[in-house]
Parts: structure tokens; sequence; C-alpha cells
């Protein structure tokens, strides 16, 4: 990918990227900006410019940032080979629907087994699903 001469055509996309997939993994784990931004020593604020691309996240720091969050750096790059994982959907959701369905997961994993087929059938009706 070419390298961008001017500041004004906005972060790179892969900046933007590798920052919807921090905040991916950081939803996750059920944590805060300000919490990651303790244990990285920096202000929650960076942490909002990482996640939103604005500002470039150095090796060294995803590298710091893959162990707070317990996940391989790995995490944080596609994998064009294999469609379907965790970073495709970072790269398809917008943020404020991120947080909705980690929330929607997490209760799902709550529901009892006999249920679960229900809600699917439930969700599946509310939107067209291709197969």
């Amino acid at each position: 990918m070419p390298r961008r001469m001017t500041k004004s055509a906005g972060p790179h996309p892969i900046d933007i990227a590798v920052g919807k997939r921090v905040r991916l993994r950081r939803l996750q784990r059920a944590m805060s900006q300000s919490e990651l931004a303790e244990q990285l020593g920096m202000a929650f604020q960076q942490v909002q410019k990482y996640e939103t691309g604005a500002n470039r996240i150095s090796c060294s720091k995803l590298t710091e940032i893959a162990d707070a969050l317990d996940c391989p750096i790995t995490f944080f790059f596609s994998d064009e080979n294999e469609p379907g994982t965790e970073m495709k959907l970072a790269d398809n959701l917008d943020p404020a629907h991120i947080k909705d369905g980690l929330r929607l997961i997490t209760a799902f994993g709550l529901i009892e087994k006999t249920k679960r087929k229900k809600v699917v059938d439930l969700a599946e009706s509310m939107v067209l699903i291709e197969s």
C-alpha cells in the first residue's frame, strides 16, 4: 500500500483497522479505556486516539497493548485468507454497535441451552439472513 504524502487525507486505513481491533478486544475483556490506559501508563485520551486511528500505534506499544489485553499481537491484523474472523467483525461494525453486540453475546451465553434456539430464531426473524 503506498505511503500517504499529506496529513490532510486523514488516518491511514491500516491504523483505523488496528484501532478498531484494539477497541474490540478491550470490549471483549470488559475493560474501560481508562483501565487499559492505566496499564499502559498513559492517559485514556491516548487510547481513544489509538482506537480511532488518529494516532498510529508503534510496534512496541502494540506489543504492550497485546499483553494488557491478553491476546497475540496477530489479533490486530486481518488474515484475508480466513473469512468470518473477529477481525472481519471489527472492520464491518460501527464502533457504537460493537458494545451492544458484545452485551448480546454475553447475555446469550447465560441463557438456558434449551431456550437458545428460540432466541436465534427470533433474531433471524428480525433481519434478512443469507445462508
